[in-house]
């Protein structure tokens, strides 16, 4: 088993005036590594890292989903902070999941496959 310690920060920047979306996508809106505007990474002893990803993503008003997509594996979700860059008062969290490889059976095969179940 791995000990190492992945703590990810998310921080993300969204536009004020949102775009609007005629056909909204039932799972929301999906933020993927060509949103990603810097990225950085500090090492720490004891296998201690910490990643810094900002990506930018336009949001419409009102309630809705964002799912974050190439994120690290081993991450530790209880470390996952986000943030609104220009209007942090207009963003807040009301559910926060973590699904790993959860996107389709075949990548859930490709994970176990050679391995006792």
């Amino acid at each position: 088993m791995r000990s190492s310690l992945i703590i990810l920060t998310l921080v993300i920047s969204l536009a004020a005036a949102g775009a609007v979306w005629s056909r909204p996508d039932p799972r929301g809106q999906i933020s993927t590594q060509q949103d990603q505007r810097d990225l950085s990474v500090t090492i720490y002893n004891g296998n201690l890292g910490l990643v810094k990803d900002v990506r930018e993503v336009r949001l419409g008003s009102g309630n809705g989903a964002v799912q974050f997509m190439d994120v690290a594996a081993l991450i530790d979700p209880t470390t996952v902070h986000l943030r609104s860059l220009t209007d942090p008062a207009g963003l807040r969290i009301l559910e926060q999941n973590y699904e790993y490889d959860l996107l389709s059976s075949q990548k859930l095969m490709e994970k176990y496959v050679g391995r006792k179940v």
